[in-house]
């Protein structure tokens, strides 16, 4: 009798400790495959998104008063609250990225979805992890937003979990520095909440801010540079430590005359920065006179660089 207890015992100590060194195996191995893909900032960088005011007063608590001061903590709380659902799952959600906050370089590049912009400043030195690589025997990118790994660590994966296989999802990418990659979707790879809560260790471990992904394989011309392109990535955000020293503020479309100095500088310091980058220029039109200063071109450089893609210059 005491010897099948013991032997059960030592059974079970086992199959605990082979499961503990099976989840650090997959764990690390998911870490050095999205590692290859991650990149550090070199400097802090905006991201916009779009919203609506109604919302934002609505389940944020933004005032409804047109004068809303730019730094108002319902920006930040709608900043907070969209990118925690990074890691949710929703079999309705196919497009994109899945669930998450959205962001783009251009200040106005996605103003259709509201008349609000969110602006995020990502300080320097966190991560992110760029997925705009399809195969690199083609020169540039082509539009691709899929998590890439390696086959040993989607088979680790799959061992450690009882959800649907990953490798059902994995689709060839080809071999980059003689490493063969697969893409799988970011949606597909939450749907299980224990992979959705790897892969959030994962991110976190490596400090990433956002993923930054091509939406679209056409090229819009910079005003500043005319050997530039802007318009192929935008980023999904990744909640993390990194939110609590970002800056975040909101410009509503309506310009108040009740605005402070303060709000006057910070509203036209995104209105410059906007007509410097792009063609377009916010719906605000108190500063549609303001000449357009080298000062201002040369910061806006600075920024973006001078590249054929500018978001190769975080």
């Amino acid at each position: 009798m005491k010897m099948t207890f013991m032997f059960l015992l030592l059974l079970s100590v086992s199959l605990n400790t082979f499961a503990r060194q099976d989840e650090k195996s997959a764990f690390e191995l998911l870490k050095t495959d999205l590692r290859f893909f991650t990149k550090t900032l070199s400097r802090d960088v905006p991201l916009y998104s779009w919203t609506s005011k109604k919302k934002l007063t609505k389940k944020y608590r933004l005032p409804k008063k047109t004068s809303v001061i730019f730094n108002d903590k319902g920006y930040k709380k709608f900043v907070f609250s969209r990118t925690k659902k990074f890691f949710t799952y929703n079999k309705s959600d196919k497009a994109w990225l899945g669930h998450g906050l959205y962001t783009y370089h251009n200040p106005v590049g996605s103003a259709e979805y509201g008349d609000t912009v969110i602006e995020i400043m990502v300080p320097k030195g966190n991560s992110y992890l760029d997925l705009r690589y399809t195969n690199l025997e083609f020169d540039g990118f082509t539009p691709d937003r899929e998590i890439k790994l390696t086959m040993p660590t989607i088979m680790a994966l799959d061992r450690q979990f009882s959800c649907t296989p990953l490798i059902d999802d994995a689709v060839t990418v080809g071999f980059i520095k003689n490493k063969e990659y697969f893409a799988l979707s970011k949606n597909y790879f939450v749907k299980c909440s224990a992979r959705a809560k790897i892969l959030k260790r994962a991110l976190r471990k490596l400090n990433i801010a956002f993923l930054n992904y091509a939406w679209s394989a056409g090229d819009i011309p910079l005003t500043y540079c005319p050997d530039s392109n802007a318009g192929t990535a935008a980023q999904l955000l990744v909640a993390g430590p990194w939110l609590k020293k970002a800056a975040i503020n909101g410009f509503i479309s309506t310009f108040s005359d009740d605005f402070t100095p303060e709000h006057r500088q910070a509203y036209h310091s995104i209105h410059l920065f906007t007509r410097a980058l792009t063609y377009s220029t916010p719906t605000w039109d108190i500063f549609f006179d303001t000449s357009m200063t080298s000062i201002v071109e040369a910061k806006i450089k600075s920024k973006f660089g001078c590249g054929q893609y500018p978001e190769d210059k975080l």
